[in-house]
C-alpha cells in the first residue's frame, strides 16, 4: 500500500505528473465530467484541453462508461441558455438595490458630499448600463452542436473495449460491502450526503444516488482492466471529483519551490492508499498513480509548454468569482506619492530579498511568487490597494512578483499591472517601481547581468504599450540600459525604433522548413524537445497565425509587430524536430 505524503512537494508533484504524462508505458484516462466539462467553457478552451489530450495519441483512453455519461449528457441536459438565469437574478437584484437605496439614504449621508438625488440618478444610469450589457448576452446559446461535432469523435476514436459484463457482475457481487468498507472510489455516491441534498444523478445524498450509484467503480474497472492488457506502468486518471473525498486525499499544504508551506487551496490530489493498493495488486506492472484535476493538468500541461492559454483562461474565469469576493479590488493610492526628486534607477541588490511576513505587503509578495493561480490571484488583488504604503523596495518585488505569477499562467497580476501603469494618480514613483521590477524579472538575472527573457504573451504587450509614456522613460532606461550592449543578441528590445518585423516563411510542399526575419534565420530542423515547436515531438499542422504566436513568445515581442509574407491562415506541416534557435545574451547569435 502507498501512504501519501503529509506536504507533498510542488515542483516533485508536477514532475511526477508530467512524466507519468510523457511515459511510453504511460497511460491517461479521463472521467465523464472532464468531457462534459467540455460544454461547459468556450470553445477554444475546449480546443486546448482536447488538442493536449491529443498530443499523447493512443495513450489517452476514455472509459466506455464515462462515454455512456458524457452521451446522457449530450442527449439530455445541455442547457440551452445557461445566462439567461443568472441574468435574471443580477437584474432583480439591482432593482432590489436601487429600490432599498431610495428608501434608505439621505440627503448628507454620502461621504463624497453628493447630494441624495444626485446619487440615485448616477445609480440609475449605472444600472441602465448594466442592464443593456446584460440583454446583449443573456439569451447566448453557447455552440453546443461545434463541440458536440469535436467532442463525439474524440470520445470514439478513445474508447476503450471493456468486458463490461464482466465489470457489472463484480459490482453487483462486491458493490454493497465496498462502499459500507468506505473502499475507494465512488462510496461518497451511496449514501452519507445530507437529508436535503439534490438529487441530480450525481450529488451524493443520504439516500445513495438513484442513478449510476456506482458509474465511478464501473470507470476504475475498466482502468484496471486496460492497465493490465497494455501492462501499464504509469497510471493517469483526469477528473473532477477530486473534492469528494472518496477517490483522493487534499493536503491541507504543499511545499513551494523554496520548500516554503503554502495553502494546497485542492490544488495537489493524492491516491487513497487503497486505491493505488487495488490498482497495484490487480496490474502489477503499475508503479504509479496519479489522480488529478483539469487545473492541476493545465499546470503540468504548461510545464511541458504545451500550448493551454484559452484553457487556463476559462479555468480562472469559472473560479473569478469566488476570488473576487474575498479580495479588495482597487488601486490603493488614497494620494499620489511625492515625485519631485525621484529618479528611476537600478541595482543588482534589487534581485535579493527578504521577506517579513508581518508586514502587510510583504505577505503578499511571498504569495505572489506561490504556486496555484488562486493564491497568485488573490494576492495581486489583495497588493492593489497596498501600493500607497510599499517601499520603494516592495513596489520592485511586487514586479518581479507579477512576472512569475504571470508566468505560470495567472491573470490578475497582468490585469493589475495594466492597470497600476496606466493610472496617472498613482504618481511616477510608484509606477516606475512596478515597471522597474517587471523588466528586471524578464531581462535581468539573480546576480544583475542580462539574460534570455521569458514572458506570456499578455505581458509582453503591456511591457511594450508603455515604451513611450514619457514620465516612464526613465524607467525602461534603468533596466534596458544594461542589455543594450548586447542589443543584436535580441530580436527586440523596449525602446527600439521597429515599427514592424517582416517575417519570411519557406515552405515547401506545405510543409515549414524556416522562418527567417531581419535577416536572421529563428528556425532549425534539429532541436532538442525543450525547444521544438511542438513538444511532443511529434509533427504537427499549423497556421500562420498560431505561428506568430509562438514565435512573439519565444523572442519576447509584442505578436503585432511581426508582418508576415503569409496569410494568417495558411497552413502548413511542421515537422518533428523543428524548433527554435539557441540565442540569447549569453550565446554567440546575433539577431540583428
Amino acid at each position: 500500500m502507498t501512504l501519501p505524503e503529509i506536504t507533498p512537494s510542488w515542483s516533485a508533484f508536477v514532475a511526477a505528473v508530467a512524466g507519468a504524462l510523457t511515459h511510453e508505458k504511460g497511460r491517461v484516462y479521463l472521467d465523464a465530467n472532464v468531457l462534459i466539462h467540455c460544454y461547459e467553457m468556450n470553445v477554444a478552451a475546449s480546443e486546448d484541453l482536447l488538442k493536449a489530450f491529443e498530443t499523447y495519441g493512443p495513450r489517452v483512453s476514455v472509459p466506455a462508461w464515462a462515454a455512456k455519461e458524457t452521451w446522457d449528457y449530450t442527449t439530455n441536459r445541455i442547457a440551452k441558455r445557461p445566462l439567461r438565469p443568472l441574468a435574471d437574478r443580477v437584474r432583480n437584484e439591482l432593482n432590489k438595490f436601487q429600490k432599498e437605496s431610495t428608501r434608505y439614504i439621505d440627503d448628507g449621508a454620502l461621504k463624497d458630499g453628493s447630494a441624495k438625488d444626485d446619487f440615485l440618478n448616477e445609480l440609475a444610469d449605472a444600472f441602465d448600463g448594466v442592464f443593456n450589457l446584460i440583454k446583449k448576452v443573456q439569451d447566448y446559446e453557447p455552440k453546443a452542436d461545434l463541440t458536440t461535432a469535436r467532442l463525439l469523435p474524440f470520445i470514439d476514436e478513445r474508447l476503450l473495449v471493456s468486458n463490461l459484463q464482466t465489470i457489472l457482475d463484480e459490482v453487483s457481487r462486491t458493490a454493497q460491502a465496498r462502499m459500507a468498507h468506505q473502499m475507494p472510489p465512488g462510496f461518497g455516491d451511496v449514501g452519507g450526503g445530507s437529508d436535503d441534498g439534490a438529487d441530480d444523478g450525481r450529488t451524493p445524498i443520504r439516500r445513495g444516488k438513484l442513478k449510476n450509484p456506482h458509474g465511478d467503480l464501473i470507470i476504475w474497472l475498466e482502468i484496471l482492466q486496460d492497465c493490465t492488457r497494455q501492462g501499464a506502468e504509469q497510471l493517469v486518471f483526469v477528473t473532477k471529483d477530486t473534492t469528494k473525498g472518496d477517490l483522493t486525499y487534499l493536503p491541507k499544504q504543499f511545499r513551494n519551490d523554496r520548500g516554503r508551506p503554502q495553502p494546497n487551496n485542492g490544488l495537489i490530489t493524492l491516491p487513497l492508499p487503497l486505491l493505488v493498493h487495488e490498482a497495484q495488486q490487480r496490474c502489477p506492472s503499475i508503479r504509479v498513480v496519479h489522480v488529478i484535476s483539469v487545473e492541476m493538468l493545465a499546470h503540468v500541461l504548461k510545464s511541458l509548454n504545451v500550448e493551454v492559454g484559452n484553457l487556463v483562461a476559462a479555468l480562472q474565469a469559472e473560479a473569478e468569482e469566488d476570488a473576487a469576493s474575498e479580495t479588495a479590488d482597487g488601486l490603493g493610492a488614497s494620494a499620489p506619492p511625492d515625485d519631485a526628486d525621484y529618479h528611476a534607477e537600478f541595482g543588482s541588490a534589487d534581485m535579493t530579498v527578504e521577506l517579513d511576513d508581518q508586514n502587510p505587503v510583504d505577505a503578499q509578495i511571498r504569495e505572489l511568487n506561490g504556486e496555484g493561480w488562486k493564491a497568485q490571484n488573490q494576492a495581486a488583488r489583495k497588493l492593489a490597494p497596498l501600493l500607497s504604503i510599499a517601499t520603494r523596495a516592495q513596489r520592485i518585488q511586487i514586479g518581479r512578483g507579477l512576472v512569475e505569477a504571470a508566468k505560470d499562467g495567472a491573470l490578475a497580476p497582468v490585469e493589475f499591472l495594466t492597470r497600476a501603469l496606466g493610472d496617472g494618480a498613482l504618481g511616477v514613483a510608484t509606477r516606475s517601481d512596478l515597471l522597474i521590477g517587471v523588466l528586471a524579472q524578464v531581462y535581468i538575472d539573480e546576480t544583475g547581468v542580462p539574460k534570455k527573457p521569458v514572458a506570456p504573451s499578455d505581458l509582453i504587450e503591456v511591457i511594450y504599450q508603455h515604451q513611450k509614456t514619457l514620465e516612464l522613460r526613465e524607467a525602461y532606461d534603468a533596466v534596458i540600459s544594461r542589455c543594450q550592449p548586447q542589443a543584436r543578441k535580441y530580436l527586440l528590445l523596449p525602446g527600439d525604433p521597429f515599427a514592424e518585423l517582416p517575417l519570411t516563411l519557406v515552405l515547401e510542399n506545405g510543409v515549414l522548413r524556416g522562418v527567417s526575419t531581419v535577416g536572421a534565420s529563428l528556425l532549425e530542423e534539429a532541436a532538442i524537445s525543450m525547444r521544438a515547436i511542438q513538444p511532443s515531438g511529434a509533427p504537427m499542422t499549423m497556421t500562420t497565425e498560431a505561428l506568430v504566436e509562438r514565435l512573439a513568445a519565444e523572442f519576447v515581442v509584442p505578436k503585432r509587430l511581426f508582418a508576415s509574407d503569409q496569410a494568417a491562415s495558411t497552413t502548413f506541416e511542421v515537422p518533428a524536430l523543428t524548433g527554435f534557435i539557441v540565442w540569447g545574451p549569453n550565446t554567440g547569435t546575433l539577431l540583428r
